[in-house]
């Protein structure tokens, strides 16, 4: 047969508080100001001089840009030299445009538009119309 077993009597019955768990809260808290986190960038090491070496070497020079050079003059026999004028660009001559009204503009947008469309449908045909063999 089976034994009844008193629960009171037992040493774990005694009642542990089992302590609260704390959440850890997500996200930025209120009031933070909107700055993203500042991480310190770690400081480059100096650069120490090199130790003198038992050779005293010298430094390599660094090389200079070189200049353009005039051409020499010409001699007395060749004409003399034409002096350069600077260069001047086109200037674009605007013609004035026809006053149009608004009704004009618009069906001229309207054109403009359905044209791009009828030029895009085409493309798409014709990209499509690749794909498959002629019959």
């Amino acid at each position: 047969m089976i034994e009844e077993v008193p629960i009171v009597d037992t040493e774990e019955s005694a009642v542990v508080a089992p302590e609260p768990i704390v959440v850890k809260k997500r996200g930025r808290p209120k009031g933070a100001p909107n700055k993203p986190k500042v991480v310190p960038k770690p400081p480059l090491p100096k650069k120490q001089p090199a130790p003198p070496s038992d050779s005293e070497e010298e430094p390599v020079p660094v090389k200079a840009k070189k200049k353009r050079t005039l051409p020499p003059p010409p001699s007395s026999d060749e004409e003399p030299p034409t002096p350069r004028k600077p260069r001047r660009s086109r200037q674009r001559t605007i013609s004035p445009a026809p006053i149009m009204d608004t009704r004009q503009v618009a069906s001229e947008v309207l054109q403009l538009l359905s044209n791009r469309q009828v030029n895009q449908a085409t493309a798409r045909r014709e990209k499509y119309r690749s794909w498959f063999p002629a019959n």
